[in-house]
C-alpha cells in the first residue's frame, strides 16, 4: 500500500474569528505531523499576525506558492488571498467572507487536480457566506458544483455511528421532494459503498429513519415509499432495517445494533449525535475518490483572540481525513488483486 504523507488542505475559513487559533494549536502538537503534511489555503499574513497575538513560539509557518514546496514538520501557507486584508478580530465582515469562500474555492480546484489529497475546512460563518454575492448555501452544495459530482453524501461520523442524510442540507420545506423510491435506494446503495470502502466496515447494517416522529401510523411517506423501498433495498443486498422513529433510536440504546443510519433530513440524523457528543461529530462529503472531512463548529467569534478556543473538533476532523484516505487506498489495494476463482466441479 502506499505510504506517502498524506496532504490535507486546511482552508482558512473566517479569518477573524478561532480558525488560524485552532490551525496553529492544532499543529503545536508535533504528533499531528506524524499523520499528514498541512497546506494552509489563507494568507501568511493573517497566520504570522495570530502567531503573534496568541503568543506561539514553537510552531514554524512555511510560506509557499504551490504544493510542491510544501514541507513535512511545518504549517505550510500557501497565499491566496491579498495582503492587505483587514483582520478585524470578533467581527463578521465581508472582507472576511470572501477571503473565507477565495481559501474555500481554491483548495476544491487542488483536490479536483489531485494536488493534495483531503480538504478539512476550518471554521466559516454560514451567515457570513450566505449572503450576496457568494449565496453559500452548504458545503456538499459547493462541492458538487466545483467538482462536477451530483454522486455524494453528507455523512456524520462519530464513533458510534455514521448517520447519512437522504435530502443532504435542504430547508425542511423541500424535505418532502427528496422522499422517492430512486434517491432512497440510491443513497442506501452509496452509503453501503461508502462505509465498505470508507471505513472498513464488511457488510454494513443499516438503520433507515422514518419522515415523521412515529414510525407507523397513517403518514403515507413511510407507509407507501420508506417502507417498501427499504424491503427492496433488503431484497438487492443491502442490509437496510426500518423504519425507526429517530425520536427514541439513540435513547433506547438501537443505534449499537448498527453500523450507520440513513436519516431523511439534516437535523434529524445530527441533532441527536451533537447531543450525544458536542465535539467529536465530523461532517463529511462522501462518495468522492477524496476525502473531505469537515469539523462541526463555528467561528466563535466571541472568544476569537483569547486563546480559549478549543482544538478538538478541527482535530478529529484531521483524523477522519487521515482514516478515510488510508481507508480508501487498502480498498484500492485489496480490489486492484483479487484472489483468483478456480472451477473445482467435477470434469
Amino acid at each position: 500500500m502506499n505510504n506517502k504523507k498524506i496532504i490535507i488542505g486546511i482552508p482558512h475559513g473566517d479569518i477573524n474569528g478561532i480558525s488560524y487559533e485552532i490551525i496553529i494549536n492544532t499543529f503545536n502538537d508535533n504528533r499531528m505531523f506524524e499523520l499528514c503534511t498541512p497546506v494552509v489555503y489563507g494568507s501568511p499574513k493573517v497566520a504570522a499576525y495570530y502567531k503573534k497575538a496568541l503568543n506561539i513560539n514553537t510552531t514554524v509557518l512555511n510560506t509557499i506558492q504551490n504544493i510542491g514546496d510544501a514541507q513535512p514538520s511545518k504549517i505550510n501557507i500557501l497565499n491566496c488571498i491579498d495582503d492587505s486584508v483587514k483582520v478585524e478580530m470578533g467581527q463578521a465582515t465581508q472582507l472576511s467572507a470572501e477571503a473565507s469562500v477565495i481559501a474555500l474555492d481554491k483548495a476544491a480546484d487542488d483536490l479536483k487536480d489531485g494536488k493534495i489529497d483531503a480538504i478539512v475546512p476550518a471554521p466559516l460563518s454560514y451567515e457570513n457566506v450566505g449572503k450576496e454575492p457568494y449565496n453559500f448555501k452548504s458545503y456538499i452544495s459547493f462541492f458538487k458544483d466545483k467538482l462536477g459530482n451530483n454522486n455524494m453524501l453528507s455523512l456524520i461520523s462519530d464513533e458510534s455511528i455514521k448517520v447519512g442524510i437522504l435530502s443532504d442540507n435542504v430547508v425542511l420545506s423541500d424535505v418532502g421532494k427528496y422522499i422517492t423510491e430512486k434517491n432512497i435506494l440510491d443513497k442506501l446503495g452509496l452509503l453501503k459503498k461508502v462505509l465498505i470502502s470508507d471505513f472498513c466496515i464488511d457488510n454494513p447494517k443499516i438503520a433507515v429513519f422514518s419522515l415523521n416522529p412515529k414510525s407507523v401510523g397513517d403518514s403515507t411517506e413511510d407507509n407507501e415509499i420508506i417502507t417498501p423501498v427499504i424491503k427492496k433495498a433488503f431484497d438487492s443486498g443491502i442490509s437496510a432495517f426500518g423504519p425507526f422513529a429517530a425520536a427514541n433510536f439513540y435513547s433506547s440504546g438501537d443505534f449499537r445494533s448498527f453500523d450507520a443510519v440513513l436519516a431523511m433530513y439534516y437535523d434529524q440524523g445530527v441533532a441527536p449525535v451533537n447531543a450525544l457528543n458536542m465535539t467529536e461529530g465530523v461532517y463529511c462529503i462522501a462518495g468522492l475518490d477524496a476525502a473531505i472531512a469537515i469539523p462541526e463548529i463555528t467561528p466563535e467569534f466571541d472568544k476569537a483572540g483569547q486563546g480559549i478556543a478549543l482544538v478538538d473538533g478541527l482535530r478529529n476532523a484531521i483524523y477522519t481525513a487521515c482514516d478515510i484516505y488510508k481507508s480508501k487506498e487498502l480498498n484500492k489495494e485489496i480490489s486492484k488483486n483479487p484472489l483468483k476463482t478456480y472451477d473445482i466441479s467435477d470434469k
